[in-house]
């Protein structure tokens, strides 16, 4: 008997060994020739081993903080009814109604794309001013207010990121309390706002580790001013322009 080993081409069935035995009366007969099981075990093996080496895909969630220091234009866009009043019995002001306030903040991020965040905010802003009402004339007597704010804002936060420009828009509340004192009157007490809130837009521009923030916004803090019969509303917070350094994490 002679045996011929040939490969055969055939639809769905590539590079298929075959066995011809062939006997002296002439006759011949075909049979399939399987792959021994070790060939099949060593191809499998590299399979896993080259899906295991490939590279794993980057998480998109990007975890961050960074803490500013600024100086802050604060002051409610007109006058309030306290500093109506005082006008009235003292003169006019003299000078702006707004405060040069500092401010100290730390902001947590969370992105979970390349472009879209969001983060939580903690803001400390302080300021201490005297306000002097005079009359030009000399008829009224003059009055000097003394106000002494600190503010702790809360503010969740939505970002939107450009490489390093980062535009973001906030909203929260917050605690505000103040130190009143007219000096003619010997009056003088400490007072908190019973609702803050606060809406914030601004952009950070990151270079490194080190950035610029600008930011502008509404805090809204008004108390009544209980020392007086009238109890008129004097404002804490007001419209803002925030600018300041940045350090990121």
């Amino acid at each position: 008997m002679i045996q011929v080993i040939t490969r055969r081409q055939r639809r769905g069935d590539a590079g298929v060994l075959f066995c011809t035995s062939r006997s002296r009366g002439g006759s011949q007969r075909s049979q399939r020739l399987n792959p021994p099981l070790g060939v099949k075990t060593v191809a499998l093996a590299l399979l896993l081993g080259l899906t295991c080496m490939a590279p794993a895909p980057l998480l998109a969630v990007t975890t961050g903080f960074d803490m500013s220091v600024g100086q802050t234009s604060l002051g409610p866009s007109s006058k309030d009814p306290l500093f109506t009043e005082l006008e009235q019995e003292h003169g006019p002001l003299q000078g702006s109604r707004q405060v040069n306030a500092q401010t100290v903040g730390m902001d947590f991020y969370q992105f979970h794309n390349p472009t879209s965040g969001v983060g939580l905010s903690l803001d400390f802003i302080q300021y201490s001013r005297d306000f002097l009402f005079k009359d030009p004339a000399g008829v009224l007597p003059p009055e000097t207010l003394h106000l002494r704010g600190q503010g702790l804002i809360y503010t969740l936060k939505l970002y939107k990121r450009w490489g390093a420009f980062t535009p973001y828009f906030g909203f929260g509340g917050g605690n505000f309390y103040v130190r009143y004192a007219e000096r003619s009157k010997n009056i003088s007490y400490l007072d908190s706002a019973p609702a803050v809130w606060a809406v914030k837009l601004g952009a950070k521009l990151s270079l490194g580790h080190l950035g610029l923030i600008y930011e502008g916004g509404i805090i809204s803090a008004p108390i009544n001013v209980r020392t007086r019969a009238t109890h008129p509303q004097l404002e804490l917070g007001g419209r803002y322009v925030n600018i300041g350094l940045l350090l990121g994490w």
